[in-house]
């Protein structure tokens, strides 16, 4: 029944705050009669088979949900719309602090950076709504059905209760991989450095093939958005799990052949090459230890996802 109520929960999720308790005790209470009446006829029912067999929850939500004002968008798109929505505020959010931790890196006028990016963040989130409901706009419009809905894993609300995700770790992550896309993107460049002997390298340039760079660029904005998903989730569901490990061992490699990269760095100045060997040292130490920690994960990820699973199923 910890499925049912699951699924009830997520349902009622979607529906306004004041009618989310008693919408999910009534749908709880509800599918739990018609599923002790399908086990009365069949002892083998299974829960999981059971709640897949149900609409996509914000399709039931919004079938609960007919009788509040909720639509600005047609009915049948509107808590699709709404999600869209939530979720582009979070990534346009995440966006707007990765630019202000590189504006305060950068500006010798930190206020002055923060209220430009406050003041940025209504105009880039106004301009994405406008986008976003023109297309649900334009899908209503022109008679298309959410079909994305007819597709959801019952499995997904397995792990609510159990296996939560870090905000804080997915802030981290987020931001750096903004960072990051932007070094490499040449959006922004390296901050000079001082050797101990006050000598000021200028100008430094990571020496990578372009094609090793497109790569790392597309994967460190692909973290960004999969950061931005697990922040809205806030749940390890299989998929993710999945996900993450795939992302991983594309990392491993790719953070490999960046360590092989022989010089790594070069600078404007014309310094001790003992200077930019002493910094490279200090990135691929930082690249291994990356690659560990990585390692480490997917192996915890193929743990939860394979063995503990199997384990369960066989007690």
């Amino acid at each position: 029944m910890d499925l049912i109520r699951a699924y009830a929960d997520k349902v009622a999720g979607y529906l306004p705050r004041r009618i989310r308790q008693e919408t999910a005790d009534e749908l709880y209470d509800s599918l739990s009669e018609q599923f002790e009446e399908r086990q009365s006829h069949d002892d083998e029912c299974d829960p999981m088979v059971f709640v897949q067999q149900q609409p996509h929850p914000i399709r039931m939500a919004t079938q609960l949900g007919q009788n509040e004002s909720l639509y600005l968008i047609g009915p049948g798109f509107y808590l699709s719309f709404i999600e869209a929505i939530k979720m582009t505020a979070l990534v346009v959010a995440v966006l707007h602090v990765a630019l202000f931790a590189v504006s305060a890196w950068t500006s010798d006028n930190l206020v002055q950076a923060f209220i430009q990016s406050l003041f940025g963040v209504p105009e880039t989130l106004g301009n994405a709504v406008v986008i976003i409901a023109l297309i649900f706009f334009v899908l209503e419009r022109s008679g298309e059905r959410a079909s994305w809905l007819d597709r959801w894993n019952a499995e997904d609300l397995a792990a609510t209760e159990h296996a939560p995700i870090s905000k804080t770790e997915s802030l981290i992550e987020i931001n750096v991989s903004a960072i990051g896309f932007l070094l490499f993107s040449g959006a922004i460049e390296l901050p000079s450095l001082a050797d101990h002997d006050g000598i000021w390298l200028t100008d430094l340039t990571f020496n990578l093939p372009g094609a090793l760079l497109m790569v790392l660029c597309g994967l460190l904005l692909l973290d960004v958005l999969f950061g931005a998903v697990k922040l809205v989730r806030s749940v390890w569901i299989p998929r993710f799990r999945q996900i993450q490990c795939l992302l991983n061992g594309v990392w491993m490699v790719i953070l490999v052949l960046v360590i092989d990269q022989q010089p790594l760095l070069s600078s404007l100045n014309d310094v001790d090459t003992r200077v930019l060997t002493g910094i490279e040292t200090g990135i691929n130490v930082a690249l291994l230890i990356a690659i560990v920690v990585m390692a480490w994960e997917s192996a915890t990820h193929l743990y939860q996802l394979y063995v503990k699973k199997a384990g369960l199923k066989v007690h």
